[in-house]
């Protein structure tokens, strides 16, 4: 028996379960709609090109498009930050 190959195969399974759980969780809150993420394309688009990748493609990393991702939240956020005038 080799112990990395158990290893391997137990966190996979572990995953699936995870995976499994997560749904069937979400199912019984009705936390997922089908407009949950509507209006959202642009703003993924230009965190990858913020984080780095290139237009033709081939060049990028997932730290970029984390960093992307972080910088473009910031942006939509400072909006909501200001205060009213009455």
């Amino acid at each position: 028996m080799n112990p990395r190959y158990i290893t391997k195969k137990l966190t996979t399974y572990k995953a699936y379960g995870t995976i499994i759980a997560a749904v069937v969780f979400v199912a019984r809150l009705n936390a997922a709609t089908p407009k949950a993420g509507q209006n959202f394309e642009l703003d993924a688009i230009a965190a990858c090109y913020v984080g780095g990748s290139a237009v033709t493609g081939g060049i990028g990393t997932v730290i970029g498009a984390v960093v992307g991702g972080l910088f473009i939240g910031v942006l939509n956020v400072r909006p909501l930050l200001k205060k009213k005038k009455r």
